[in-house]
């Protein structure tokens, strides 16, 4: 063991933290009671660690590296102290009607068809059981202090309209920017008519008719059956929403540009494009030449290179894009379709044609809003596109084709990592390599980078000139803040630990032996600035360090043995401390595993800098519609817009003739001549999956029971949770 790794001297499993995550401490007893170990000594390590109910204070040096505040106004130190654990910070959850039992409840019943029948009803049983035990208990509230300032913020917020939080471009920072600020920025940004110009009008009706159109095409012609086409088929979508993220470690702090395309018309059509295109692109990487290597992320780079020997008349480059979305040209796109249509049609029905015209399509639907004033992007792929990173892929694979075949020298070693390249080549022929690169279209050009005192970053790695040989050592953009996941946060245990074991593995898994303690170091820092008590650092990398540094260890099916067998399924439910764990023992024994997100966070904090989506347009919703003159109330779910669905219920009551509706709105409305509140109406929930919509549909029924018809009768079965539900 290497002298720098505290030895307690202690007794620990050789085990993944994923083994920690997922199972119950009933495993964990069973497996110390095999080896003969007390029951005291069964606990993961990390369990004797309790967090101090006082919320910590961030210092005024950490809160200076986590938040910049670039705003010239007063923020107070309370609001400070929140917005800089960033929009990710889970905030404990202290009333009980915030406990989302509904989604809790839709999630494991829409997972039920893999359960044998037999089987659901006991299920059922236990998460009654287990929820119902959890909502009579006491609830206490956790970090008053933390509480404190989380008011203060929501305070704040609400009399601050003008000041914005947002997430830095890089480094995991949070900025607080002047809205003036803010969209000045952005202004400048869209100011650029090479790129963008605003257009009068909304093109999205026009752009779904589109669509809609081929898509038919793609029917008629058996390329697609009916179930793909109900799924791609667009029905009340939206323009792009645009934002911009800060370049904080930039001269002036340009913002780059963020657009979201979820819920615009191509954006299913595009999704189903880029899977194609996506399993043409693997197959064709099996064939890349030695001397080109496609890597997947820091790690594979290291086991890449960390055999080879630099001959010494070459040197170390890394070359980068500049604005890689926003310069692809639509005729390099088409070309390289064309020419890998022969290993393309392998993966889809449609010819080639069709398949063009919908590339086409996707990739000029790229008009977007900001601040009220919509824009077109007139070159380039569409920014959030689905589409736009495997097209970019294929223009770069076909530029590296061609320069490579172009060059009169010979290339060492040459990888990309989507576009970002690294490569060793002859010290006299850096600058025609760049030139050779630029050349390929004038949209598309490369900045470059040389390897300095031997050294040169690339990804997570440094990579460091000894003699032929090459060393590694982890490395960490000036950019970076340091801030992690927090202790404090709510989250599940397993995803702090996750947390810990994550940084350990790149201190050591990217760096030579001689850079270990200077990482541990490092790492060790940063999570007791993060909250993360001292000794559980020291044990985790105690335990960690004797996996990763041993390879049988870590690469043995022993340490894997955590991975789940097919047919099990994850179930991804928002987290609760206390009623999350328990849920997860429970269930342990059938055919499927827990897996917990965090719902209750900051993200509050962090809006204001996009523009609203207005609410009758908002799709998925699960809604609740009012009678005016008594307690009925109608609860329905839809995955149209929400305006388009109030409308048909107005007029199947002003117009039952032309729109013959019936449903117990109409029902109830024209037996007791009632009418509605359709300006009222309430979305409950928004869920996209059509399953789980479905459900929540039901359990809000069951919820509002004697509103909907004043029976007792129940409701499917979703029955069984009604004692959980209070109206």
């Amino acid at each position: 063991m290497p002298p720098y790794i505290c030895n307690y001297n202690e007794n620990y499993t050789t085990c993944t933290e994923s083994q920690y995550y997922n199972q119950s401490p009933r495993v964990h007893r069973n497996r110390w009671n095999r080896n003969n170990r007390s029951r005291n000594q069964s606990r993961p390590f990390e369990s004797g660690y309790s967090l101090d109910p006082h919320f910590p204070c961030v210092s005024r040096e950490i809160r200076e590296k986590w938040l910049i505040n670039l705003t010239e106004e007063y923020i107070p130190d309370d609001v400070l102290d929140v917005a800089c654990l960033g929009k990710k910070f889970g905030v404990p959850i202290i009333r009980k009607k915030d406990i989302p039992v509904s989604n809790i409840i839709a999630s494991i019943e829409s997972n039920m068809n893999i359960i044998e029948k037999d089987q659901r009803n006991a299920i059922r049983s236990i998460c009654v059981d287990v929820i119902s035990n959890f909502l009579r208990q006491r609830v206490t509230p956790r970090f008053p202090q933390l509480l404190e300032k989380v008011k203060a913020a929501k305070i704040f917020k609400i009399s601050h309209p003008d000041i914005i939080f947002l997430k830095a471009d890089k480094g995991n920072v949070t900025v607080a920017v002047n809205k003036k600020f803010y969209v000045s920025k952005m202004s400048e940004l869209l100011g650029d008519s090479f790129t963008y110009r605003i257009i009068r009008s909304d093109p999205t009706l026009d752009i779904q008719k589109k669509v809609n159109k081929l898509l038919v095409k793609w029917y008629k012609n058996n390329f697609i059956n009916d179930a793909e086409k109900s799924r791609l088929w667009s029905r009340n979508g939206h323009i792009a929403l645009s934002y911009g993220q800060p370049k904080i470690h930039k001269k002036n702090i340009p913002f780059r540009m963020i657009v979201s395309f979820i819920g615009t018309p191509t954006y299913r059509l595009a999704k189903y494009i880029q899977r194609i295109l996506t399993d043409c692109i693997k197959e064709e990487i099996k064939s890349f030449t030695s001397n080109k290597v496609s890597i997947t992320n820091s790690l594979s780079l290291v086991k890449k290179i960390r055999s080879l020997h630099l001959p010494e008349d070459f040197a170390m480059i890394s070359m980068d894009v500049i604005s890689l979305f926003t310069n692809i040209p639509l005729a390099l796109v088409i070309s390289g379709i064309k020419s890998r249509w022969k290993l393309l049609k392998k993966y889809t029905k449609i010819n080639q044609e069709l398949f063009i015209e919908a590339v086409i399509l996707c990739f000029n639907a790229s008009a977007f809003q900001f601040n009220g004033i919509k824009y077109q992007q007139v070159f380039g792929a569409a920014m959030g596109s689905p589409l736009s990173p495997i097209i970019a892929e294929i223009v770069l694979q076909d530029l590296e084709n061609f320069c490579m075949k172009k060059l009169d020298f010979p290339v060492y070693f040459y990888t990309r990592y989507v576009d970002d390249v690294l490569a060793f080549v002859p010290k006299d022929r850096i600058q025609s390599i760049l030139s050779c690169f630029n050349s390929y279209h004038k949209r598309l050009q490369f900045t470059l980078e040389r390897e300095e005192n031997c050294r040169i970053n690339f990804l997570e790695v440094t990579l460091i000139r000894n003699k032929r040989m090459i060393d590694f050592d982890w490395y960490r953009k000036p950019t970076s803040s340091g801030r992690y996941l927090n202790y404090y946060s709510h989250h599940p245990k397993g995803q702090k630990i996750c947390t810990i074991y994550n940084l350990i593995d790149r201190g050591l898994l990217l760096s030579n032996l001689e850079f270990h303690l200077k990482n541990l170091t490092y790492i060790q820092e940063s999570l007791v600035q993060n909250g993360y008590p001292r000794k559980l650092v020291l044990r985790a990398v105690s335990r960690r360090q004797a996996l990763v540094l041993n390879p049988k260890n870590y690469y043995s099916d022993d340490f894997r043995r955590h991975r789940r067998i097919n047919e099990h399924r994850w179930v991804t439910l928002p987290y609760v401390e206390g009623l999350s764990e328990t849920l997860q023992s429970n269930l342990q024994g059938f055919r499927f595993s827990l897996s917990f997100r965090n719902d209750s966070n900051l993200r509050w904090l962090f809006t204001g800098h996009k523009d609203k989506l207005p609410r009758e347009n908002q799709l998925n919703t699960v809604y609740k519609i009012s009678c005016l003159e008594c307690k009925f109330i109608f609860i329905e779910h839809t995955k149209r817009s929400l305006g388009d669905r109030i409308k048909e219920h107005y007029l199947s009551l002003r117009q039952p003739h032309n729109f013959p509706i019936s449903n117990r709105l109409t029902e109830h409305a024209f037996r007791y001549a009632h009418d509605f509140d359709f300006k009222g109406v309430e979305v409950l929930a928004v869920e996209g999956n059509y399953e789980k919509r479905e459900l929540l549909s039901l359990i809000y029924k069951e919820r509002y029971l004697p509103q909907i018809d004043g029976s007792g009768d129940r409701i499917s079965e979703v029955s069984i949770y009604s004692g959980l539900f209070n109206p």
